[in-house]
């Protein structure tokens, strides 16, 4: 036998699901000719079934190895480190597949779609538009070109490309949002209907429509809930309006809607993993940590290994004052995904929570909390026109802003759009401001490859996300961490002249407490200051005590950081 029919014999095999004869045929290739690429490349295919991602990547960088040209080796390599959690390595290996063979579509999607999720739609339009270059019906580049241009608000063109697409339940969701984003109500809440008939898409589409009626009911005080109860009530045989109508419930405050709900969804379908992990999720809003972690306990019985599950058992377990649960939680999520800000934070709460404080400091090192007092950009006068000129700005948003579901705030607005793609010119003024004090935060990081923040130092780096958030006397911004960020950031556009508003940092966003009991709190205060940019890890919690009643509104303008 030669080598090239034993690698034809692994290939079909392959193809036929016939695993182990793959890997045999694989195996005699390469003891005929060790330089088969293609049979390592079988090797790595096979280890990708079985979710061996090691196996994997070792297979194809073999493969690669012997043929560093082969753009579909690279691209199955940038698979496999999508898949374990290293997107910016990701990014590189799919752009040299690009590199090598521009008019390759898989590396094209793929890295559209790493630029979508890393809120990156400017460089994720780019690259579809390249692609289509090469493919102009290639119907997925389109539709990942629809995406890009909503998500940088680019919604005209969003819009006019979509009436070139035919008309499809997965593209329902992206018309619905763009006709919100155009005060196009009537058309948002059909094309959420529409797809709420898709299932990757009804998620989100019931979200926004309950949503919607935040905002446009008129069927009552709690138009939100009456919309999932009567969607429940409605669809009995669908298990998705229970499972999202319940979270959404518990998001809104009503803990007792949310576990009635779960409560109508076994009796109809039994328990189930994912009724457990909403009612945990409902409890852990609650500062129920006993309920909760017995919930998630059952759901990873039947659910080893769930993100969701764990996420949950690990907060639970440091609302009940079990913390060394919580660590190996954190511990075992780090290992697969190592840039996670949330779990980084859990690790951190739940070292503190054990009294591991040296530990715990290297984490939680608030010297990692830097103010500055950040200048005008050069084209205005001084600080005082500036920063009025940019509160009216951002007011005028802030007045058009709907209530949103899933926020951070409560007594208060957030903008709708990211501020990255303003079409304001002093936005984008600010956004250059704010380099030097960005990069002089960077510069002064150490040098240590295995921690968290400093084990991502670059020298490039790009803002995520940026929005503004307005609260009204009595308004709170509840504690939170920005789970895909790197480096975080607050810039005080004004602020009450009260000294009794805080920013605070370290306590988290659920009742933690102490293998002694003690509820773990703000560990650090700030009077926030007009006029300045406060820079610190985006695993840190931080937010905000109760505006003062009778005063001004604390209005802030946020973004996140990561490498590049």
């Amino acid at each position: 036998m030669i080598a090239a029919n034993a690698v034809k014999a692994a290939q079909d095999a392959f193809k036929a699901n016939e695993f182990d004869a793959a890997l045999r045929h694989a195996g005699e290739a390469l003891a005929l000719d060790p330089t088969a690429d293609k049979a390592y490349h079988i090797h790595a295919l096979v280890a990708v079934e079985r979710r061996e991602w090691e196996k994997a990547e070792t297979a194809l960088k073999a493969a690669i190895g012997i043929s560093p040209r082969n753009a579909q080796y690279h691209n199955s390599l940038g698979n496999v480190m999508v898949i374990t959690g290293r997107d910016e390595a990701a990014i590189e290996t799919f752009s040299h597949a690009l590199s090598i063979a521009p008019n390759y579509p898989p590396p094209t999607l793929a890295l559209g779609q790493l630029y979508l999720n890393s809120f990156n739609p400017s460089a994720a339009a780019d690259i579809f538009q390249k692609g289509l270059q090469h493919a102009p019906d290639h119907p997925q580049m389109k539709k990942g070109l629809l995406y890009a241009l909503k998500d940088a608000q680019q919604f005209n063109l969003a819009a006019d490309l979509l009436q070139s697409l035919p008309p499809s339940p997965d593209l329902a969701l992206a018309a619905g949002e763009i006709a919100w984003m155009r005060r196009q109500n009537p058309v948002a809440e059909a094309n959420f209907v529409q797809a709420l008939s898709h299932p990757p898409s009804a998620v989100s589409a019931f979200r926004a429509l309950v949503q919607m009626r935040l905002t446009t009911g008129e069927d009552g005080t709690h138009p939100a809930a009456a919309l999932i109860k009567k969607s429940v009530q409605d669809n009995p045989e669908a298990g998705l309006f229970y499972l999202i109508g319940a979270e959404l419930l518990s998001e809104m405050g009503d803990l007792e809607g949310a576990l009635e709900i779960v409560s109508l969804a076994e009796k109809k379908f039994g328990q189930m993993p994912d009724f457990d992990i909403v009612a945990a999720k409902a409890h852990i809003e609650h500062g129920q940590g006993g309920k909760a972690s017995r919930l998630a306990a059952c759901a990873l019985k039947a659910r080893p290994g769930d993100p969701n599950a764990v996420s949950c058992l690990a907060r639970g377990a440091l609302i009940g004052g079990a913390p060394k649960t919580a660590l190996d939680a954190s511990n075992s999520a780090l290992k697969a995904f190592a840039h996670n800000q949330f779990w980084i934070a859990v690790k951190a709460a739940a070292l503190r929570a054990m009294g591991q404080d040296y530990d715990y400091a290297g984490l939680y090192d608030y010297d990692l909390v830097k103010r500055y007092d950040l200048p005008p950009p050069p084209e205005y006068n001084d600080n005082e026109s500036f920063l009025s000129q940019l509160k009216e700005v951002l007011n005028q948003r802030h007045a058009r802003a709907r209530p949103q579901l899933g926020r951070n705030h409560r007594g208060g607005t957030e903008t709708e759009s990211d501020l990255r793609f303003a079409a304001e010119a002093l936005l984008q003024d600010f956004f250059q401001a704010v380099s030097g004090p960005i990069t002089d935060y960077i510069q002064a990081l150490p040098e240590d490859a295995d921690h968290p923040l400093y084990g991502r130092v670059k020298t490039a780096y790009r803002l995520t996300r940026a929005w503004s958030v307005e609260l009204a006397p009595g308004g709170v911004h509840r504690n939170h961490i920005h789970p895909d960020g790197w480096i975080s950031a607050a810039y005080v556009v004004s602020a009450p002249e009260s000294n009794k508003t805080t920013l605070a940092f370290g306590k988290p966003s659920f009742a933690a407490k102490n293998i002694k009991g003690e509820r773990l709190n703000a560990e650090v205060q700030l009077a926030p200051r007009a006029g300045e940019l406060i820079l610190y890890p985006s695993y840190m919690w931080m937010g905000s005590a109760a505006i003062p009643e009778g005063g001004e509104t604390l209005l802030t303008l946020h973004f996140k950081i990561v490498p590049t």
